[in-house]
C-alpha cells in the first residue's frame, strides 16, 4: 500500500494541507511486470485498463539508455477504471497481491487553494536585488531556453508574458496541404498531441486539449516570477531573462473548484518536449512510486525538476520536492527569515524569497504573492540562467552548483540549521562558480541487528554511503559522520578520507559505520544523522541520513496466529493506510486478514470520538496519545503486550483537544499458547476516571475492517447477540477463515455492521468515516446485525453506555478468535471464559470486596419481567437499592435492604421502564456499587 497524497497549489491558506477526499474513488494505478499480465487482468467487467502514461508517439533523440529504462518502467504502469465506487486503498492492497503485479497504489486527488494577500507598499522587485540577478545577468552569455511551467494555465495576451511563449515549430507554419499546422487536426510532430502548437491543457474538464490558456491567476503569477520579459519598459522582470515558457495547464478551466489534474502526466509533457527546467509549484505530503518514476524519467530526459517545499510550516517532506534529483525550494523574506508559512526539513535543498512577491496576473495586470509557490519559480528561472549558462552541465550539476553557492541563513534561522538548506539562493555566485566543487549523495543503506528489521531502543545500526563527485575534480575530501541533534548517537567510526577524486567518480563507506541507538529514545523517533563533507579543510556541504527508530508497534505471534499491536490502541498495523508497519492480523496461511482495527472511547452526545482510526477524510485520525513505552512480556504459558494511553495530554495536539474525555487506557493484549487456546487473542482495557467527578455515558470498544476475501468485497459482517459475537466471514466459501470478535464483559452491548461501499443515502466508510457516523456505530445499541454481500464489510463492537465514579476504574473484556467455523469460535470463547476463572491478568483493577453485585439474570431482559440479583456481602450490612439511567439519574427507588454475610438473592422488576440501558445500584454509606443492564422490547 503506497502513501497517501493530496497535491495542491502552494499559497498560503488557513486550510493548511486539511485531506480532503484523498484520492479518485474508481481509479487506481497498477505497474505489471510485464504488459502480458497486464492484458491477462484486463478481461475484467468490472474495471478498464489504460496506460496511465501514453508517450508511444514522441519522437525522442539525444536521450540516455537510462531513460529508455524508465520509459519503459513507465510503460508498464496501467491506470484501472472501475465501473463502481471502490475503497483505492484497499484495492491498491489486494492488486499487490495478485500474481505479475509489481505493486499496485491509490491516484490522488489534487488541489489548489485560494490566493494569500498583497501590499503593493513592499519594493516590488526586491527578490531580483537579494539574490543579485542583475549582477548575474551582465555575465549572461547563452542561448535562450526553455522552462516548462506546470501549473494553472497562462495568460498568452499578457504584455509581459506575450514575447516569452515558446511555440512549438512542428506544430506552427503550414502544412503540405497549405493548411496551418496550428489547427489541421494533424499531430505533425508525432508526439501524440494533435496540434500541440504553444502547450497543453491536461486539466480540460472536457478531456485534453491544446488551449494551456489559465483557468485561475496562479499559473500566470508563477510564469511572470520564473520568465516575466525584461527590459521590454512594462510591468516587471523574470528571474531569467533568456527563458521561453512551456505552457502545460493542470488547473481546470474557470478556476471554479481548488483541484488540479494528471499534474504528472504535465510534468513528463514538458520532459519530454525538451524543457531544460521544470517549475512545480504545487505538492503533496505522500510519495508515490509511479510519480517518483516520472520524476527520474524527466531527469534522464535532461529537465531540472524544480518545486515548492510546502506551506504548511511543518517539518515534513513534500513531494515532488523530495523525489531525489528535485531542487526544493523554500520560501525566505526580504530579511532572509524563514517565511512563517514555509515547510522545513532536511530534503530542502535551498531557500528563496517567496514572500510578497510583485508578478504578473490576468489582462495586463500585476499582483502580490506570498507563497513557496513564489519562492520556486524564483528559483527555476535562477536555473534557467545557469542552463543557458552552462549547456553542457547537467540537471545535477545544476542543481549543485546552486545549492553550494548560496548565502548562508543560518544565523538569521537559529531554530532551522539544516531544515531551510544550504542557504538563500545567490545567482551572482552561482553563475561565477564561486564555488564549484560539490559531491552527491546518492544512496544511504541503513541495517539493523535486530532479528525483526526494525530499529530498536538499543539496536546496533550498519550505515553505508555511497557518493558522487558532481563539480570539478577533488583533491582532498573528508567525510565527517555527526550526530542527531536531539537525541545523541554513538558512532563507532566518524572520519573518512578520500584523495583525487575525478569529476564524475562515485566512492563508498561500506561496513565501516556502526551507531547504537539510546535506550532511552523515544518511540517513533526520527533519526536526522548529520554528514559533513570538507574539501582542503573548507566544509562544502552537508547531508543528512533519515530513519525511524524504537518503533511503538509490538506483534504478537505463535504457529496459529498473529497480530501488532501498537501504543496507541491500533490493531493490524501501525500506519494506516500504507500498512507497512506490522503484520496485520494472520491465521494459519492466511495473511492480511484485518486491513485496519483499533480502539475507540466516546461519550454519547459529545459529537468527538478518541481513536486512531480513519476520519471523514480517510486519514488516520491521531487523537490517542501513548503514556509509557509498549512492552511484551513472554511467560512461558503466554505473552502480553501492554501499552497505556489518553486522548488529553499537556500540549496535546488531537483534533478535539478541547472535547478531549481525559480518561486513561491500560490496554494489554494476552496470546495463549494452550492447544485449545491458540487461536484466541484476549483484548483487555482498563479506563480509569482520574478526575474528582464522576463520569457517565462512555462507549468504549473497537473497528475492524477485516479482508476475508480479497480486499474484503466478498465478506460479510453479522453479529450474533445473544453470544455478544460479531463474525466476519465469505458466507459462500465454507474452507475460508471465519473471524469471530467477542465481548466477555457483563457490559451493555453495542454493534453496528457497515456496508463499506455505501454511499450517500447510507452509511459507509469508503468516503471517509465521519466523528457522527463513529459515534452512531458505537452508541445506538443493536442497530445494525449484517451487513451486505459485495459491500466489503467493517464491524464496531463497542460496550457501553459505562458509568465510571471518581478516581475508579473500569475493565472491558473482547477476544479475537479465528477458526473455520463458527462452532470452533463459540467453543474458544467458552475455553477462554473458563481461562479466565483462573487466571490472573497482570494489571489488577481495584475491586470493593465488602459488597460485590455477582451476577443479574437475564440480561438483556424484556419490559414487565423479573430480573435476580446476586449480591455478595462481607458482613451483615444496610444498604439502599436503585435503578439509575444511563447518565446516572435515579429511576427506580427499590427501598432499602438488610444484606447478610455470604449471598444474597434480590428481585425486582423492569415494570415501567422502556428499551435503552441501565444500572442496578446497591448504596452504603454514600458509596455506590453498580452492575449494567439492559432492557429490550419482545
Amino acid at each position: 500500500m503506497k502513501k497517501l497524497i493530496f497535491i495542491f497549489i502552494l499559497l498560503i491558506s488557513s486550510s493548511l494541507l486539511l485531506a480532503q477526499e484523498m484520492y479518485h474513488s474508481n481509479a487506481i494505478y497498477v505497474k505489471y511486470v510485464d504488459n502480458k499480465e497486464a492484458e491477462v487482468q484486463s478481461n475484467s467487467s468490472e474495471y478498464s485498463v489504460y496506460s496511465a502514461f501514453d508517450f508511444s508517439k514522441y519522437k525522442l533523440t539525444n536521450h540516455t539508455k537510462k531513460a529508455d529504462s524508465l520509459l519503459n518502467e513507465l510503460s508498464k504502469v496501467k491506470k484501472l477504471t472501475f465501473n463502481y465506487p471502490i475503497d483505492p486503498m484497499k484495492m491498491a492492497n489486494l492488486f499487490t497481491k495478485k500474481p505479475g503485479v509489481e505493486y499496485a497504489e491509490p491516484i490522488p486527488k489534487s488541489y489548489t487553494f485560494a490566493d494569500e494577500t498583497n501590499d503593493p507598499d513592499l519594493n516590488q522587485l526586491y527578490h531580483l536585488y537579494l539574490i543579485d540577478a542583475f549582477e548575474a545577468w551582465k555575465l549572461m552569455t547563452g542561448d535562450n531556453v526553455l522552462i516548462g511551467i506546470v501549473d494553472t494555465g497562462i495568460d498568452f495576451d499578457h504584455e509581459d508574458l506575450k514575447n516569452q511563449v515558446w511555440y512549438n515549430p512542428s506544430e506552427n507554419g503550414q502544412d503540405e496541404f497549405g493548411n496551418d499546422k496550428a489547427t489541421n487536426g494533424i499531430d505533425d510532430d508525432e508526439n501524440g498531441f494533435i496540434d500541440d502548437w504553444r502547450g497543453w491543457d491536461f486539466g480540460s474538464e472536457s478531456g485534453f486539449d491544446n488551449d494551456p490558456t489559465y483557468g485561475g491567476d496562479h499559473g500566470v503569477h508563477v510564469s511572470g516570477i520564473a520568465a516575466a520579459q525584461v527590459n521590454n519598459s512594462i510591468g516587471t522582470a523574470g528571474t531569467s531573462p533568456r527563458a521561453n515558457i512551456l505552457a502545460v495547464k493542470i488547473g481546470p478551466d474557470f478556476g471554479l473548484d481548488n483541484s488540479v489534474y494528471n499534474e504528472y502526466e504535465g510534468l513528463l509533457y514538458a520532459a519530454m518536449m525538451g524543457s531544460d527546467v521544470i517549475n512545480c509549484s504545487w505538492g503533496g505530503t505522500g510519495f508515490s512510486q509511479t510519480n517518483s518514476i516520472v520524476v527520474k524519467t524527466a531527469k534522464e530526459l535532461g529537465a531540472l525538476v524544480v518545486a515548492a517545499a510546502g506551506n504548511s510550516n511543518r517539518n515534513q517532506a513534500f513531494y515532488p520536492a523530495s523525489y531525489d534529483g528535485v531542487l526544493s525550494v523554500a520560501s525566505s523574506a526580504d530579511d532572509d527569515v524563514r517565511s512563517g508559512f514555509s515547510n522545513y526539513n532536511t530534503r530542502v535543498d535551498v531557500s528563496a524569497p517567496g514572500t510578497f512577491i510583485y508578478s504578473t496576473i490576468p489582462d495586463n495586470k500585476y499582483d502580490f504573492k506570498s507563497g513557496t509557490s513564489m519562492a520556486s519559480p524564483v528559483a527555476a528561472g535562477a536555473a534557467a540562467v545557469l542552463r543557458s549558462q552552462f549547456p553542457d552541465y547537467t540537471a545535477q550539476q545544476i542543481k549543485s552548483l546552486i545549492m553550494v553557492n548560496t548565502d548562508n541563513i543560518d544565523e538569521l534561522n537559529p531554530n532551522f540549521e539544516g531544515l531551510v538548506g544550504s542557504g538563500r539562493l545567490n545567482l551572482y555566485k552561482a553563475i561565477t562558480r564561486n564555488k564549484n566543487i560539490a559531491i552527491n549523495l546518492k544512496e544511504d543503506i541503513i541495517t539493523s541487528d535486530d532479528p525483526t528489521g526494525l530499529i530498536k531502543a538499543g539496536s546496533k545500526v550498519k550505515l553505508d554511503l555511497v557518493f558522487e563527485n558532481i563539480l570539478d575534480d577533488l583533491e582532498n575530501l573528508q567525510i565527517v559522520i555527526g550526530n542527531d541533534k536531539f537525541v545523541e548517537v554513538e558512532v563507532s567510526n566518524s572520519i573518512f578520507d578520500f584523495n583525487n577524486i575525478p569529476k564524475g567518480g562515485v566512492f563508498s563507506i561500506t561496513d565501516d559505520i556502526e551507531i547504537i541507538i539510546p535506550e532511552d529514545t523515544p518511540e517513533n523517533y526520527n533519526f536526522n544523522i548529520k554528514i559533513s563533507a570538507y574539501h582542503n579543510g573548507e566544509k562544502i556541504q552537508d547531508f543528512y541520513v533519515n530513519f525511524i527508530a524504537n518503533p511503538s508497534y509490538l506483534n504478537l505471534h505463535n504457529d496459529e496466529i498473529a497480530m501488532t499491536v501498537t501504543s496507541n490502541g491500533n490493531h493490524g498495523y501501525n500506519d494506516f493506510s500504507e500498512n507497512i508497519q506490522g503484520l496485520g492480523f494472520q491465521y494459519k496461511e492466511a495473511i492480511d486478514l484485518m486491513f485496519e482495527g483499533g480502539f475507540m472511547i466516546t461519550q454519547k452526545g459529545k459529537e468527538y470520538v478518541a481513536d486512531g482510526i480513519r476520519n471523514r477524510s480517510s486519514v488516520k485520525d491521531r487523537d490517542l496519545f501513548s503514556l509509557e513505552k509498549i512492552s511484551r512480556k513472554d511467560y512461558g504459558t503466554f505473552s502480553v503486550i501492554n501499552s497505556k494511553f489518553t486522548d488529553k495530554v499537556e500540549g496535546g495536539f488531537g483534533n478535539f483537544d478541547s472535547l478531549a474525555l481525559g480518561l486513561e487506557v491500560k490496554h494489554e493484549a494476552y496470546l495463549f499458547n494452550d492447544d485449545d487456546l491458540k487461536h484466541s487473542i484476549l483484548i483487555r482495557y482498563i479506563l480509569h476516571n482520574k478526575y474528582s467527578f464522576d463520569v457517565d455515558s462512555i462507549y468504549a470498544g473497537l473497528f475492524y475492517d477485516w479482508d476475508i476475501s480479497e480486499g474484503g468485497q466478498k465478506d460479510v459482517i453479522r453479529f450474533d447477540t445473544i453470544d455478544y459475537t460479531g463474525y466476519a466471514e465469505i458466507v459462500e466459501d465454507a474452507n475460508s477463515p471465519v473471524i469471530g470478535v467477542h465481548l466477555h464483559s457483563e457490559l451493555p452491548f453495542n454493534c453496528y455492521a457497515i456496508d463499506n461501499a455505501a454511499f450517500q443515502e447510507e452509511m459507509g466508510i469508503y468516503d471517509g468515516f465521519s466523528e457522527a457516523e463513529k459515534q452512531m456505530t458505537m452508541t445506538s445499541g443493536i442497530a445494525r446485525l449484517s451487513s451486505r454481500p459485495n459491500k466489503d464489510g467493517s464491524m464496531v463492537i463497542s460496550a457501553g453506555p459505562l458509568f465510571i465514579p471518581a478516581g475508579k476504574k473500569t475493565e472491558i473484556l473482547f477476544s479475537i478468535n479465528a477458526s473455520n467455523n463458527e462452532a470452533d469460535i463459540r467453543e474458544s470463547v467458552r475455553k477462554l471464559d473458563e481461562k479466565l476463572k483462573s487466571f490472573d491478568l497482570q494489571s489488577k483493577v481495584e475491586i470493593i470486596r465488602e459488597i460485590n453485585i455477582e451476577k443479574l439474570y437475564p440480561s438483556p431482559v424484556a419490559t414487565n419481567k423479573t430480573v435476580e440479583a446476586y449480591i455478595s456481602s462481607q458482613s451483615l450490612t444496610e444498604v439502599e437499592m436503585k435503578i439509575f439511567d444511563y447518565r446516572g439519574r435515579v429511576i427506580i427507588d427499590l427501598g432499602a435492604k438488610r444484606l447478610v454475610t455470604g449471598y444474597n438473592p434480590v428481585e425486582f422488576s423492569t415494570a415501567g421502564l422502556s428499551q435503552g440501558a441501565y444500572y442496578f445500584g446497591v448504596v452504603k454509606d454514600g458509596e455506590l456499587f453498580s452492575y449494567p443492564f439492559t432492557v429490550i422490547n419482545e
